[in-house]
């Protein structure tokens, strides 16, 4: 874990001077029986250091999981990872828990809250989940899932939420419930008892007037009440430094002075004490201070460079064994933090005593943190420096990669805080106001300012200017992708992987790039039909991206080798590589990111083609979910032709047609890339050939066999080309057209496999037995490996009693075969079922909407194609669903088909 989360998850060490609480301590040990616990005061009640001080002096119920949270967690990313990874550390979850592997996504979704939820109710021990901080979470998404957790309680865990301020969550549901306890202002407020014991350990010697006058004063505050025993405790030791005696009477009227002044807002009294505690320090310990108050976590190394001095540890050390708000975490004394109060007051009394300092430390503190492979906290400093020049080198070198990880949110709200001014004269920066456009999916923003950050840099393109062109390249090479522009998507990588070749190692994350523009240009190369060339660059991204744990181009580059894998009949490879980028979407949580949209739709057609329609269905679903993140054209074709080729499977012609007619739309009409033409080419071809018209597929693949078509690339249409022969009574034709796919090693086993089953079909009737029964044997030993059944099926009733007469004069392959002839059976039997017929009929507005389920729009596109609100078509759907007696809009399809509605 890195060692600035590991400040965050860990609770601090308790200080050396306690004031032990046994009421309040009670007080959680009897709320930590219930489901949820909250600790509410305002800043400084002493709530952290109560529940911290609990863990160690009460009885919690089981291991406990600590998260320190701050702005940054409004990112629901960090916030959900920093929340598990506390889980984690307790020891408390199981090896085959969900919770094991489960990784956030950018925009957690309902999948992922529902592993979350899984994982948690299988903790087989109670554990506590102490949540500090907590009105530091303002953003909507973040307080949704957390109300998610609350209304779906695991009976393992408890809640313990520390908070200024009562948090928008569903606690008076969980007051009804008797599920929540509270430890409110009122009860964190010091007791006399406890305030004597707190100002005895610092040596003062106060009447008990004068602390119930402190009391009264500061209504009993916890950090009130610590800074006037610091500030009592500095004017004691000032005063015998002096060689200074005062009177018992004296020393008693000087602390009631003390007393009388701890008045008015809280803000007032801190600044007070602030000034009090700054001013009796040493100033080359008050600038210590100062200095490293304006970073958020510290340590000794820290500490040195930016404040110069050698001695950081021996520092923050006695900082914390004197109560200076300096809280230490973990057993080895390497990290620190200020409390939020202390570090905020610090940094406004650095702006006030020296404004010039603030920039140079700032400046430090980002060269430290680039330097340790902390580029996104670097920026941050860099910005409140104001220092741009810094800035644009650490975008220009290290930000790319970010835009794809677990740090996007935090970067791009650093990138919004980049002054217009600075991107129009630096070309790094600029960049970085192109990678904010890439988030945002504003397609001309980023091309714009990619554009206006290549023309920033020396036009002689030397290698300083090297870094910043390879992240213009690859803003490029993004634009071209989610326009569904192949060609330049390949040149664009390979121009940024030139430029890539000229850096110097170290200055920028090669090895992030290369994994990112090899997968694109795989992406790309597949698109546009070079297939062999696809695989080697999908290839290397996925081994590079695997390596260094860039999971969103890792699942990119697997669901596309799973689609060339289909493409090439290799059903099990292209199973095993969707199924690893599957698997990495569902335990991260990730199944609507659109990385793994090809990865589905890989598995939806090896599916299909092994006959099992239901699970193929639902992975084209799953790839339609996915694919709506960022709509890329191809992938929205491929997603097109696959619903074409299912419902024809189904025997809805009409539907088929209709989502074949607008294969075209991504595309806006115009001509698509080479693999794509020849998938559609082929649906349509199959439209044909169902509905009787074989001449028509006879005239589209007429010249399959003039000089320069490659094989490859014809495999399927010369197999449509065929059945058209056969269709039209010329067996010889139909086999003379397969010859050139049947040749030994054949590198496309589904064509080849369906080019047999042509032949054995021919020479069926030309009344060639033996031959029928050989062509039959070799379609059986390519298909079988692949368990390839959707060719057998779909050929027609002849083939099925060929089959049976292979079975008794061969045999071979008899589980395969088996197989088949149960799923045509079955299929006959669902077919001579009578669907019982609807008790109401349905309204024509609601068979209008019925006649667009069976396509991939959305309620809000099926309204926006009807010409109606988004309520009404849900209307509709809710009254359709209800006179059909389904569920889901999938099951409405299949009864609405059964019915002969569809």
């Amino acid at each position: 874990m890195e060692p600035l989360i590991v400040t965050r998850l860990t609770p601090p060490r308790l200080p050396q001077r306690l004031v032990r609480r046994p009421r309040l301590l009670e007080l959680l040990n009897r709320g930590t029986q219930r489901s949820v616990t909250i600790v509410s005061g305002g800043a400084g009640a002493g709530k952290t250091l109560l529940v911290a001080s609990w863990l160690g002096a009460g009885r919690p119920p089981g291991p406990v999981a600590w998260v320190s949270l701050d702005e940054d967690d409004n990112d629901p990313s960090r916030f959900w990872s920093h929340l598990l990874a506390s889980l984690r550390s307790t020891g408390a979850v199981a090896p085959d828990n969900p919770l094991t592997d489960l990784i956030p996504p950018e925009r957690p979704a309902g999948s992922f809250y529902v592993r979350l939820l899984g994982g948690l109710a299988q903790l087989a021990e109670p554990v506590v989940i102490v949540l500090d901080d907590l009105h530091r979470l303002s953003d909507p998404s973040v307080l949704r899932g957390l109300a998610a957790v609350l209304r779906h309680p695991s009976p393992a865990v408890r809640l313990v939420l520390v908070t200024r301020v009562d948090p928008q969550l569903p606690l008076q549901r969980l007051r009804l419930a008797e599920q929540l306890s509270e430890i409110r202002g009122s009860d964190l407020a010091f007791t006399s008892g406890e305030a004597e014991d707190l100002f005895q350990q610092s040596g003062l010697d106060m009447t008990s007037a004068q602390v119930s006058r402190l009391l009264e004063h500061t209504e009993g505050w916890a950090a009130g009440l610590r800074l006037a025993a610091m500030s009592f405790e500095t004017r004691a030791f000032d005063s015998r430094a002096s060689g200074g005696s005062p009177s018992p009477a004296d020393h008693s009227a000087d602390i009631s002075d003390l007393v009388d002044q701890f008045t008015g807002e809280d803000k007032t009294i801190v600044d007070y004490l602030l000034d009090e505690v700054l001013s009796g320090m040493r100033a080359a310990d008050r600038e210590f201070l100062l200095k490293t108050s304006l970073v958020d976590e510290i340590c000794a190394d820290l500490a040195n460079a930016i404040t110069g001095r050698p001695d950081g540890q021996q520092m923050l050390e006695t900082l914390e064994r004197s109560n200076a708000f300096v809280v230490g975490v973990g057993m080895h004394r390497v990290w620190y933090r200020y409390h939020h109060l202390f570090r905020e007051a610090l940094r406004h009394e650095l702006l006030l005593r020296a404004p010039t300092v603030v920039p140079a430390t700032h400046r430090a503190a980002a060269a430290w943190l680039s330097e340790r492979g902390e580029p996104v906290k670097a920026l941050r400093h860099a910005i409140e420096a104001q220092d741009w020049e810094l800035a644009d080198t650490l975008i220009a070198r290290s930000a790319l990669p970010h835009i794809l990880g677990p740090d996007r949110e935090t970067l791009c709200g650093l990138l919004e805080r980049l002054p217009e001014a600075q991107i129009h004269t630096h070309a790094g920066i600029c960049l970085g106001a192109a990678i904010l456009s890439f988030h945002l999916r504003d397609r001309a923003a980023m091309t714009g300012r990619a554009a206006q950050a290549a023309r920033l840099v020396t036009a002689d393109e030397g290698d300083d200017s090297a870094p910043i062109l390879t992240g213009v390249r690859l803003v490029e090479m993004a634009a071209a992708r989610i326009r569904g522009d192949a060609r330049a998507v390949i040149d664009a990588a390979t121009s940024a992987e030139k430029l890539l070749a000229r850096i110097p190692p170290g200055v920028v994350p090669a090895a992030a790039y290369q994994a990112v523009l090899s997968g694109n240009r795989g992406t790309a190369l597949l698109w546009s039909g070079n297939l062999y060339e696809a695989e080697q660059d999908l290839t290397a991204g996925m081994r590079m991206a695997a390596a260094i744990q860039l999971d969103l181009p890792h699942m990119n580059a697997l669901g596309h080798l799973a689609l060339i894998a289909v493409a090439r009949g290799r059903l099990e490879t292209a199973a095993e590589l969707g199924g690893a980028a599957a698997d990495i979407a569902e335990k991260r949580g990730w199944s609507s990111e659109t990385q793994v949209a090809a990865a589905y739709l890989a598995l939806a057609l090896c599916h299909f083609e092994w006959g099992d329609m239901t699970r193929a269905q639902a992975y084209l679903d799953r790839a339609a979910v996915a694919h709506r993140a960022d709509m890329e054209p191809p992938v929205a074709v491929g997603l097109r032709v696959a619903l074409a080729r299912f419902q024809l499977a189904a025997g809805d012609v009409a539907a088929a047609r209709a989502a074949i007619a607008d294969v075209r739309s991504p595309y806006r009409g115009g001509e698509l890339p080479a693999f794509l033409a020849r998938l559609v080419a082929v649906e349509e071809a199959d439209i044909d050939l169902r509905t009787g018209r074989p001449e028509q597929v006879q005239g589209r693949f007429a010249r399959l066999d003039a000089a320069g078509i490659d094989l490859m690339a014809t495999d399927r249409e010369r197999v449509r080309l065929a059945r058209a022969h056969l269709a039209l009574g010329r067996p010889n034709e139909a086999a003379e057209t397969v010859e050139p796919l049947l040749g030994d090693g054949a590198a496309n086993p589904a064509p080849t496999v369906e080019a047999w089953l042509i032949v054995a079909l021919a020479a069926d009737r030309l009344r060639e037995d033996a031959r029928a029964i050989d062509a039959l044997s070799r379609a059986l030993d390519l298909a079988a490996p692949e368990t390839l059944r959707r060719p057998f099926l779909t050929a027609g009733a002849r083939l099925l009693e060929l089959l049976d007469r292979h079975a008794s004069l061969v045999g071979s392959h008899r589980l395969f075969v088996e197989g088949i002839t149960n799923e045509a059976a079955d299929r006959a039997a669902r077919e001579r079922i009578a669907p019982t017929p609807l008790g109401e009929p349905l309204t024509d507005r609601e068979a209008a909407v019925l006649r667009y389920l069976p396509t991939l729009l959305t309620n809000a596109e099926l309204a926006e194609q009807m010409y109606i609100s988004v309520n009404t078509v849900k209307a509709h759907l809710k009254s359709l669903y209800r006179k059909l007696d389904v569920p889901s809009r999938r099951e409405a399809v299949h009864r609405a088909r059964d019915l002969g509605l569809l």
